[in-house]
């Protein structure tokens, strides 16, 4: 098994899908505005990404958004906690 599914596996064990209702206009860019949408239907805690323009929000209703690297670091720290 490759390591991208292998990843996709444990991932989908603590995902929830979502279908949000609220619909947001935050983003110029409206498939941006999809993934605030569900983060915020998600309750989710952070939005990993690499699009600048979501990445320029920096946190987006108490959500932050980071990319790859930052995300890994601080889940490093709280391991270490």
């Amino acid at each position: 098994m490759y390591k991208t599914e292998s990843a996709v596996k444990r991932i989908r064990n603590f995902s929830e899908m979502v279908h949000p209702k609220e619909r947001l206009e935050v983003i110029a860019d409206d498939p941006d505005n999809r993934i605030l949408e569900c983060a915020v239907k998600g309750q989710a805690e952070f939005i990993i990404s690499g699009d600048h323009r979501l990445k320029d929000l920096k946190s987006f209703q108490g959500i932050k958004i980071v990319d790859s690297a930052t995300f890994l670091a601080c889940i490093g720290k709280l391991d270490a906690e």
